[in-house]
């Protein structure tokens, strides 16, 4: 149960992030010049490492739980 529940909120942080990523992203877009809009595409990308890197750490969780 408590695995879960850790997995749920795991998914709805998740999901926020993605969120504000996005917004954040589309701000940039509108607001910046290309050379700052080049440099905001490689901490984008750092960010989507680092979440699939969260992601890889809890696919054990998850074939546990479906096991």
């Amino acid at each position: 149960m408590d695995t879960e529940q850790l997995d749920m909120q795991t998914t709805t942080t998740f999901y926020l992030d993605m969120q504000t990523t996005t917004a954040f992203y589309l701000d940039m877009l509108t607001t910046t010049t290309y050379l700052d809009r080049q440099f905001f595409i490689g901490i984008h990308r750092q960010r989507a490492e680092l979440v699939w890197s969260k992601l890889k750490g809890f696919r054990p969780v998850l074939l546990l739980r479906m096991a």
